[in-house]
């Protein structure tokens, strides 16, 4: 989902002889190291006046009306307009140290009564997910998600979704104050590890007009299993001459991959299974499903007992079983 790069709230003031009008604008989110712009307007076309920017955990900004039209203090861009009723203050590159309550002052050096307006700025981190568990098929996965935040009142709603399905929609979530101006809350989702199903793209959003999300991509691991794919479904055995070459097709499935090889049972060995040192030739990649192709040679004998093997696997591998 896209998140914008400028967050914008805007003031209004309206000045009246003697009067001074308050107004307070609604709070306003931005996600961390976006930038964001609050623009002024006034009633008043006073030439001599100043303006004064309080807010954040920075020190004050006073922008003259006979200074320059701009003013830059590091991250922070006053700027006044030609005809005098226009200000704006725009923040680059958001930090969690911006986040606070603003309040924008414009004093008349001539006559007028001061005007303020106070508004709230939240800087909202970007979420982590983290705490990702091994996903195991059949067996429970998990992961959790971070947030921080310097609104340290609100709860943060989470939505848990894995490809386009959803996971969990959670609108409690564990809410912890690092600091006076900064917490940091959590979610956790768990679910039952599906091959095929939950091999896909694991996000957490939070829920709000900032939707700002983190990803991270599922594997959901198997043990993996071998078998030999006849030449025919009806045939269990295969046939060649004296000498003669064979093709033997092994299919392998899991993950992560196994190596596929061929044995060959040694009849004078106490009945031990010896690797053969064919190369297969891989035919179909289908997922996680290989099939390959060995080509193997009977010699002078007049049978061998031989079988497709899958090696370098994690958890226990499902051999195939002995063909001729």
């Amino acid at each position: 989902m896209e998140i914008c790069s400028l967050s914008v709230i805007s003031c209004y003031f309206f000045s009246f002889s003697n009067v001074r009008v308050q107004c307070q604008g609604e709070p306003l989110l931005v996600v961390l190291e976006e930038d964001v712009e609050i623009n002024c307007y006034f009633e008043s076309a006073d030439s001599d006046f100043l303006i004064i920017w309080k807010g954040g955990n920075l020190e004050p900004l006073t922008h003259r009306f006979d200074e320059s039209a701009i003013k830059i203090d590091d991250r922070r861009i006053s700027t006044i307009g030609t005809n005098g009723r226009t200000t704006r203050l725009q923040i680059t590159n958001t930090t969690f140290k911006d986040g606070g309550s603003y309040t924008c002052h414009k004093l008349y050096l001539v006559s007028g009564e001061p005007e303020t307006c106070e508004w709230l700025i939240i800087v909202q981190g970007v979420p982590q997910i983290v705490n990702v568990s091994t996903a195991w098929e059949n067996e429970i996965a998990s992961a959790e998600c971070c947030s921080k935040s310097t609104d340290t009142i609100h709860t943060i709603s989470f939505l848990w979704t894995i490809g386009s399905k959803l996971l969990l929609e959670k609108t409690r979530s564990t809410n912890n104050v690092i600091s006076e101006q900064i917490s940091s809350s959590c979610s956790n989702v768990s679910f039952v590890a599906k091959r095929r199903y939950h091999d896909q793209t694991l996000k957490c959003l939070v829920k709000n007009e900032r939707n700002a999300f983190a990803t991270v991509q599922m594997k959901v691991l198997y043990p993996a299993t071998v078998r030999w794919v006849p030449q025919h479904p009806s045939l269990d055995i295969l046939v060649a001459d004296s000498n003669g070459n064979v093709n033997i097709t092994c299919t392998s499935d899991g993950n992560p991959s196994p190596d596929v090889l061929i044995q060959r049972l040694n009849v004078e060995d106490n009945n031990q299974w010896v690797n053969l040192s064919t190369n297969g030739t891989i035919l179909k990649e289908d997922n996680m499903i290989q099939t390959c192709l060995f080509p193997f040679n009977l010699g002078n004998q007049r049978n061998a007992t031989l079988r497709c093997f899958a090696s370098r696997c994690i958890r226990p591998c499902t051999q195939d079983k002995s063909f001729l």
